[in-house]
C-alpha cells in the first residue's frame, strides 16, 4: 500500500516500479522515473531541484541524493537563505551500491554502476564503472556486451 502511495505521488512513473520502506522522499511531485527500477530501504532523496530516473535501476539501500544546496555566496554567514536548484539525472540501465551519496547537478551516464559507499561529486560517463571519496572511475563496461545485452532486451526483471 505505501509503495502505492508514494509512486502515485510521482510526477511521472513507469511500470514496475518499487520503492522500499522505510524511504523518506521530499517533493516526489517532481521526481520522473522509468520502468523496472526497484529503490531500496533507508533512502533519503529531497528532489526539489528535480530527479530523473531512466529504466531498468537498481539503486539499493541507503542512498542519499540532493537536488539543491545553500548559496553560501551571500551577505551573511554561513550561508543565504535562498537555495540553489540543480536537478540529478539517472539514465537507463543504472546499477547503484548501497549507501552512495549524490550531490546536486550529477548526471549518472548510462549502463553505469556506482561502487558502494561512494560519494558522486561530478557526472558520470555512460558505462562507467566509480567508487570512492570523491567517486573515480575504475573501469568501463565492455561496450560490445552492453550494446548486445541491451539490443536483445536482456535486462534483470526486478520487483517480481
Amino acid at each position: 500500500m505505501k509503495n502505492d502511495l508514494l509512486v502515485s505521488n510521482l510526477k511521472s512513473v513507469g511500470t514496475n516500479v518499487r520503492i522500499s520502506q522505510p524511504t523518506n522522499i521530499s517533493h516526489p511531485e517532481k521526481i520522473i522515473i522509468g520502468s523496472n527500477v526497484y529503490l531500496g530501504p533507508d533512502c533519503f532523496i529531497s528532489a526539489e531541484g528535480g530527479l530523473t530516473i531512466g529504466s531498468n535501476c537498481s539503486l539499493s539501500g541507503g542512498l542519499l541524493i540532493y537536488t539543491w544546496n545553500h548559496d553560501y555566496n551571500k551577505e551573511i554567514l554561513p550561508f543565504g537563505k535562498e537555495k540553489v536548484h540543480k536537478p540529478v539525472i539517472i539514465k537507463d540501465n543504472v546499477w547503484i551500491g548501497s549507501r552512495v551519496s549524490i550531490v546536486p547537478g550529477v548526471t549518472i551516464g548510462e549502463g553505469s554502476i556506482i561502487g558502494l559507499g561512494s560519494v558522486v561529486t561530478k557526472d558520470v560517463l555512460d558505462l562507467a564503472i566509480i567508487g570512492g571519496n570523491p567517486a573515480k572511475v575504475i573501469k568501463f563496461r565492455d561496450k560490445k556486451q552492453y550494446e548486445k545485452l541491451k539490443n536483445n532486451n536482456k535486462f534483470l526483471v526486478l520487483n517480481k
